[in-house]
Protein backbone atom coordinates (compact mmCIF):
# COMPACT_ATOMS: atom_id res chain seq x y z
CA UNK A 1 0.00 0.00 0.00
CA UNK A 2 1.83 3.48 -0.85
CA UNK A 3 -0.49 5.27 1.60
CA UNK A 4 -2.30 4.90 5.28
CA UNK A 5 -4.83 7.06 7.08
CA UNK A 6 -2.14 8.77 9.01
CA UNK A 7 -2.56 12.61 8.80
CA UNK A 8 0.86 14.57 7.55
CA UNK A 9 1.73 14.70 11.87
CA UNK A 10 1.39 11.39 12.08
CA UNK A 11 -2.13 11.22 13.67
CA UNK A 12 -4.57 8.41 12.93
CA UNK A 13 -7.38 9.39 10.64
CA UNK A 14 -10.04 6.87 12.15
CA UNK A 15 -11.51 6.79 8.74
CA UNK A 16 -12.66 3.39 7.36
CA UNK A 17 -9.85 2.81 4.20
CA UNK A 18 -9.48 -0.87 6.22
CA UNK A 19 -12.90 -1.93 6.72
CA UNK A 20 -14.43 -3.75 3.40
CA UNK A 21 -17.55 -3.37 1.49
CA UNK A 22 -19.10 -6.93 2.11
CA UNK A 23 -20.10 -9.26 -0.44
CA UNK A 24 -23.45 -11.27 0.11
CA UNK A 25 -21.89 -14.56 0.26
CA UNK A 26 -21.41 -14.93 -3.51
CA UNK A 27 -17.92 -16.98 -3.75
CA UNK A 28 -15.70 -14.32 -6.21
CA UNK A 29 -16.44 -10.99 -3.83
CA UNK A 30 -15.85 -13.29 -0.77
CA UNK A 31 -12.91 -14.55 -2.33
CA UNK A 32 -11.55 -11.02 -3.18
CA UNK A 33 -11.93 -9.51 0.23
CA UNK A 34 -9.88 -12.72 1.21
CA UNK A 35 -7.32 -11.74 -1.09
CA UNK A 36 -7.13 -7.98 -0.14
CA UNK A 37 -6.84 -8.92 3.38
CA UNK A 38 -3.85 -11.12 2.63
CA UNK A 39 -2.13 -8.56 0.50
CA UNK A 40 -2.94 -10.40 -2.83
CA UNK A 41 -4.39 -7.71 -4.81
CA UNK A 42 -4.28 -9.33 -8.61
CA UNK A 43 -5.60 -11.89 -7.34
CA UNK A 44 -8.35 -10.07 -5.62
CA UNK A 45 -8.56 -7.63 -8.76
CA UNK A 46 -8.91 -10.66 -11.18
CA UNK A 47 -12.15 -11.72 -9.24
CA UNK A 48 -13.70 -8.27 -8.73
CA UNK A 49 -13.14 -7.94 -12.52
CA UNK A 50 -15.28 -11.20 -13.17
CA UNK A 51 -18.11 -10.28 -10.89
CA UNK A 52 -18.15 -6.79 -12.41
CA UNK A 53 -18.56 -8.64 -15.80
CA UNK A 54 -21.74 -10.21 -14.88
CA UNK A 55 -23.04 -6.88 -13.27
CA UNK A 56 -21.35 -3.49 -13.70
CA UNK A 57 -23.48 -2.27 -10.91
CA UNK A 58 -22.35 -4.83 -8.38
CA UNK A 59 -22.28 -2.33 -5.10
CA UNK A 60 -19.32 -5.02 -3.02
CA UNK A 61 -17.39 -5.58 -6.49
CA UNK A 62 -16.85 -1.39 -6.99
CA UNK A 63 -16.19 -0.74 -3.71
CA UNK A 64 -13.65 -3.50 -3.16
CA UNK A 65 -12.17 -2.01 -6.30
CA UNK A 66 -11.77 1.04 -5.31
CA UNK A 67 -10.08 0.25 -2.26
CA UNK A 68 -7.36 -1.73 -4.00
CA UNK A 69 -7.08 1.60 -6.86
CA UNK A 70 -6.27 3.13 -3.47
CA UNK A 71 -4.12 0.44 -1.82
CA UNK A 72 -2.08 1.02 -5.14
CA UNK A 73 -1.68 4.42 -4.97
CA UNK A 74 -4.57 5.11 -7.98
CA UNK A 75 -6.44 7.81 -6.05
CA UNK A 76 -8.01 9.15 -8.95
CA UNK A 77 -9.48 5.96 -10.13
CA UNK A 78 -10.43 4.99 -6.83
CA UNK A 79 -12.38 8.50 -5.83
CA UNK A 80 -14.20 7.57 -9.21
CA UNK A 81 -14.85 4.26 -7.77
CA UNK A 82 -16.12 5.25 -4.47
CA UNK A 83 -18.57 8.15 -6.42
CA UNK A 84 -20.01 5.31 -7.98
CA UNK A 85 -20.90 3.43 -5.06
CA UNK A 86 -22.08 6.18 -3.38
CA UNK A 87 -24.49 7.06 -5.92
CA UNK A 88 -25.41 3.45 -5.45
CA UNK A 89 -25.84 3.23 -1.88
CA UNK A 90 -26.86 6.76 -0.95
CA UNK A 91 -27.37 6.10 2.81
CA UNK A 92 -24.21 4.73 3.47
CA UNK A 93 -21.49 7.42 4.57
CA UNK A 94 -18.53 5.19 4.07
CA UNK A 95 -17.88 5.79 0.15
CA UNK A 96 -17.45 9.33 0.82
CA UNK A 97 -15.13 8.92 4.18
CA UNK A 98 -13.19 6.89 1.80
CA UNK A 99 -12.85 9.70 -0.80
CA UNK A 100 -12.39 12.09 2.41
CA UNK A 101 -9.18 9.93 3.14
CA UNK A 102 -7.62 10.39 -0.29
CA UNK A 103 -7.98 14.03 -0.20
CA UNK A 104 -6.95 13.99 2.98
CA UNK A 105 -4.17 12.47 1.96
CA UNK A 106 -3.06 14.99 -1.08
CA UNK A 107 -3.59 17.56 1.97
CA UNK A 108 -6.88 19.45 -0.29
CA UNK A 109 -8.28 19.82 3.48
CA UNK A 110 -11.38 21.96 2.21
CA UNK A 111 -12.69 19.56 -0.30
CA UNK A 112 -12.24 16.73 2.51
CA UNK A 113 -14.26 18.88 4.99
CA UNK A 114 -17.18 19.21 2.72
CA UNK A 115 -17.17 15.50 1.87
CA UNK A 116 -17.16 14.66 5.36
CA UNK A 117 -19.98 17.22 5.74
CA UNK A 118 -21.81 15.31 3.16
CA UNK A 119 -21.17 12.01 4.92
CA UNK A 120 -21.94 13.49 8.31
CA UNK A 121 -25.39 14.11 6.63
CA UNK A 122 -25.79 10.26 5.86
CA UNK A 123 -24.27 9.01 9.36
CA UNK A 124 -24.71 12.16 11.92
CA UNK A 125 -22.39 11.67 14.93
CA UNK A 126 -19.93 9.14 13.46
CA UNK A 127 -17.22 8.60 15.69
CA UNK A 128 -14.94 8.35 12.48
CA UNK A 129 -15.83 11.33 10.65
CA UNK A 130 -15.58 13.60 13.68
CA UNK A 131 -12.42 11.95 14.33
CA UNK A 132 -11.21 12.98 10.66
CA UNK A 133 -12.62 16.73 10.64
CA UNK A 134 -10.22 16.69 14.31
CA UNK A 135 -7.14 15.84 12.06
CA UNK A 136 -8.05 18.25 9.47
CA UNK A 137 -8.80 21.17 12.19
CA UNK A 138 -5.03 19.66 13.52
CA UNK A 139 -2.83 19.85 10.23
CA UNK A 140 -4.55 23.45 9.72
CA UNK A 141 -3.01 24.59 13.18
CA UNK A 142 -6.50 24.24 15.02
CA UNK A 143 -5.32 21.90 17.53
CA UNK A 144 -8.10 23.67 20.66
CA UNK A 145 -10.82 23.18 18.20
CA UNK A 146 -9.21 19.48 17.35
CA UNK A 147 -9.24 18.49 20.88
CA UNK A 148 -13.11 19.85 21.47
CA UNK A 149 -14.07 17.51 18.46
CA UNK A 150 -12.06 14.91 20.30
CA UNK A 151 -13.23 15.08 23.71
CA UNK A 152 -16.95 15.02 21.86
CA UNK A 153 -16.04 11.54 20.43
CA UNK A 154 -14.68 10.42 23.72
CA UNK A 155 -17.89 11.33 25.87
CA UNK A 156 -20.01 9.10 23.78
CA UNK A 157 -17.14 6.58 23.22
CA UNK A 158 -14.78 6.29 25.55
CA UNK A 159 -12.68 3.57 23.85
CA UNK A 160 -12.68 4.56 20.59
CA UNK A 161 -8.89 4.31 19.60
CA UNK A 162 -8.13 6.48 16.71
CA UNK A 163 -9.57 9.81 18.99
CA UNK A 164 -7.68 8.18 22.06
CA UNK A 165 -4.23 8.48 20.06
CA UNK A 166 -4.99 11.88 18.05
CA UNK A 167 -6.13 13.80 21.29
CA UNK A 168 -3.09 12.42 22.65
CA UNK A 169 -0.73 14.03 20.47
CA UNK A 170 -2.99 17.28 20.62
CA UNK A 171 -1.93 17.48 24.33
CA UNK A 172 1.74 16.23 24.39
CA UNK A 173 2.81 18.06 20.92
CA UNK A 174 0.20 20.94 20.08
CA UNK A 175 -1.38 21.91 24.23
CA UNK A 176 2.40 21.26 25.69
CA UNK A 177 0.43 19.57 28.40
CA UNK A 178 2.27 15.67 29.00
CA UNK A 179 0.79 14.47 31.99
CA UNK A 180 -2.87 14.64 29.88
CA UNK A 181 -1.03 13.13 26.88
CA UNK A 182 0.14 10.25 28.82
CA UNK A 183 -2.86 9.60 30.46
CA UNK A 184 -4.52 9.12 26.67
CA UNK A 185 -2.22 7.40 25.83
CA UNK A 186 -2.33 5.06 28.31
CA UNK A 187 -5.72 4.77 27.62
CA UNK A 188 -5.16 4.58 24.26
CA UNK A 189 -2.96 1.19 24.73
CA UNK A 190 -5.90 -0.40 26.72
CA UNK A 191 -8.19 0.08 23.93
CA UNK A 192 -6.56 -1.31 21.38
CA UNK A 193 -4.60 -4.93 20.77
CA UNK A 194 -3.91 -4.54 17.49
CA UNK A 195 -3.05 -1.35 15.89
CA UNK A 196 -0.16 0.09 14.32
CA UNK A 197 0.05 3.07 16.61
CA UNK A 198 0.25 1.09 19.36
CA UNK A 199 4.39 0.62 18.92
CA UNK A 200 4.22 4.66 19.23
CA UNK A 201 2.40 5.25 22.13
CA UNK A 202 4.53 2.63 23.97
CA UNK A 203 7.36 4.28 23.13
CA UNK A 204 5.96 8.00 24.02
CA UNK A 205 5.34 6.39 27.49
CA UNK A 206 8.97 4.76 27.58
CA UNK A 207 10.57 7.93 26.36
CA UNK A 208 9.33 11.45 26.23
CA UNK A 209 11.19 12.10 22.77
CA UNK A 210 9.99 9.50 21.02
CA UNK A 211 6.39 10.72 20.13
CA UNK A 212 7.54 13.88 19.02
CA UNK A 213 10.10 11.97 16.04
CA UNK A 214 7.46 10.33 14.93
CA UNK A 215 4.70 13.14 14.52
CA UNK A 216 6.51 15.86 12.39
CA UNK A 217 7.22 13.57 9.61
CA UNK A 218 4.78 11.76 6.82
CA UNK A 219 3.87 8.43 7.04
CA UNK A 220 5.54 5.68 5.65
CA UNK A 221 4.83 4.35 2.17
CA UNK A 222 4.11 0.56 3.35
CA UNK A 223 2.42 1.79 6.72
CA UNK A 224 -0.89 -0.13 7.30
CA UNK A 225 -3.68 1.48 7.55
CA UNK A 226 -5.36 2.29 10.51
CA UNK A 227 -8.52 -0.34 11.18
CA UNK A 228 -11.95 1.55 12.69
CA UNK A 229 -12.68 -1.36 14.82
CA UNK A 230 -16.37 0.54 15.69
CA UNK A 231 -18.24 -0.31 12.63
CA UNK A 232 -18.47 -2.88 10.84
CA UNK A 233 -19.46 -3.57 7.31
CA UNK A 234 -22.93 -3.02 6.66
Amino acid sequence: MTKSTHSHFGMATGLVIAILLTGCGRNPVTSAIRAIENGDLKKAEALLDQTLLEDSSDVSALGNLAIIRFKNGQFNEAMDGFAKVADLVPGDPRPLEYIAAILMEEARWKEATDMLAEAARRDPGSSSILTALAVIEANNGNAPTARARLVQVLNRDPVYAPALFNIAVIERDWLKVPSRGRRYFQRYIAATRNDPHLLIARAALADKSALSKQTTTSPAPAAKPVRDTSRGPR
